[in-house]
């Protein structure tokens, strides 16, 4: 709980494990999206994925397969880095956790969990997406000033809203584990 983080390693144990995600969060998500622009961008060159799929609305198997190739590109990036996250793993501790093992057992240790962490990203990923697709299918507002502001304010209002979510949801988990404790 809140309180035997803090009596056992101090306020800096409330961070232990932050660093691995603090870094490597710009790195998976920068490369999900060149690799989704960059995917989408080579299947439009051929005819093969322009078809739109029925019933979808103009969607096209170009759109799904960018992201979930995308997807795939940040779970490959992001599974090792959650699970340091996930472990707290600490410098003497990474010495510890792969002592004695061959590359081949580190790399393994290292993405124990990534089928969840990919289902998991593709399936969040792949709507993101497709939402962006839909909006520049069948809006301008990516090809206006006006439309690219409207969607950078939803953008940072949606990024605050899950920032005040996240901050409600860590005081009533660790409030609600206290209570648990002391009962």
């Amino acid at each position: 709980t809140f309180n035997d983080v803090v009596s056992a390693h101090g306020l800096r144990g409330l961070y232990r494990g932050a660093l691995p995600p603090l870094l490597g969060s710009p790195l998976y998500r920068s490369t999900q999206l060149a690799v989704c622009e960059a995917m989408y961008t080579r299947l439009q060159l051929g005819n093969k994925f322009q078809e739109t799929i029925p019933h979808t609305g103009g969607l096209t198997s170009a759109t799904i397969l960018s992201a979930i190739v995308a997807s795939s590109c940040r779970a490959v990036i992001e599974s090792p880095i959650e699970f340091l996250k996930v472990r707290g793993v600490d410098r003497h501790q990474q010495q510890q956790l792969f002592a004695g093992k061959s590359l081949a057992q580190a790399v393994r240790t290292l993405y124990t969990g990534f089928l969840f962490q990919w289902i998991r990203t593709s399936g969040m990923m792949t709507t993101f997406f497709l939402g962006v697709d839909t909006c520049r299918r069948n809006t301008d507002m990516f090809s206006t000033k006006t439309g690219n502001c409207i969607f950078s304010l939803f953008f940072i209002i949606t990024i605050i809203i899950i920032i005040i979510l996240l901050y409600n949801m860590f005081f009533i988990y660790y409030n609600e584990c206290n209570a648990n404790a002391m009962q």
